[in-house]
């Protein structure tokens, strides 16, 4: 049944689908958990040179797919949904670049020196050769945001925002983001953007957009500041 915008729904329907939404968000988080820590552990085991950073993210991502999967059987995500036909070409372009810019100024790749510490939270070492960078920007630049935005914008965001509760798809989503991604307020704050993006146009494509010029920008110009700090 298809719960969107519905208000014809008795109290108790609604309070009804709202424990279902909540249950099945539950279980996609518990299967992002489990796949992505059984993933790692084979990686880890079994892979031969890859980076832990590269792990990890591989892992997640891989985590991700599933629990989308997941999602997907009980609340299908359209094809339209995604935004890539030609009539959205315009509302692709401006709202992901607008939106990629705002992510910057909240992001800014400036504004934390480079360390060590973030080499080893974000980045795989640039002493491990130009391929390796090469492979990780690659992962985090395209597959990154689009497997993240589908999820949490196209199925957390969206989901619960179809169960009538517009704020609180904005704070779950955003909150789910924030944790996601370290307990970061400049993920939470990015996430309630993206999350407006998706609102204003009603297709994923220009958050896909802006959140890969957002990690394009920040994981260049990191390891631009590594290349400069090595020199």
């Amino acid at each position: 049944m298809d719960i969107a915008n519905n208000n014809s729904l008795t109290p108790e329907k609604n309070r009804y689908f709202l424990k279902k939404i909540a249950l099945d968000i539950f279980v996609s988080l518990i299967i992002v958990t489990g796949i992505s820590i059984i993933i790692n552990i084979i990686l880890s085991e079994f892979s031969i040179g890859l980076p832990p950073n590269l792990i990890g993210v591989i892992s997640i991502l891989s985590a991700f797919c599933m629990s989308s999967y997941y999602l997907h059987l009980k609340y299908p995500l359209q094809l339209k949904n995604l935004g890539v036909e030609k009539e959205n070409l315009n509302k692709l372009l401006i709202g992901g670049i607008m939106g990629g810019a705002v992510l910057l100024l909240i992001n800014n790749p400036f504004r934390d020196d480079i360390s060590k510490e973030i080499i080893e939270k974000y980045l795989v070492d640039p002493n491990l050769g130009y391929l390796a960078v090469a492979f990780f920007l690659l992962i985090v630049v395209i597959f990154v945001p689009l497997i993240e935005e589908i999820f949490y914008r196209g199925f957390i965001f969206r989901i619960i925002k179809n169960g009538n509760n517009n704020f609180w798809a904005f704070i779950v989503s955003s909150a789910l983001f924030s944790i996601g991604h370290s307990l970061s307020l400049t993920a939470f704050l990015s996430s309630l953007i993206l999350c407006y993006l998706f609102q204003k146009t009603n297709i994923i494509g220009p958050c896909i957009l802006a959140h890969a010029l957002w990690n394009l920008v920040w994981f260049s110009v990191k390891y631009q500041m590594t290349t400069i700090l090595s020199g």
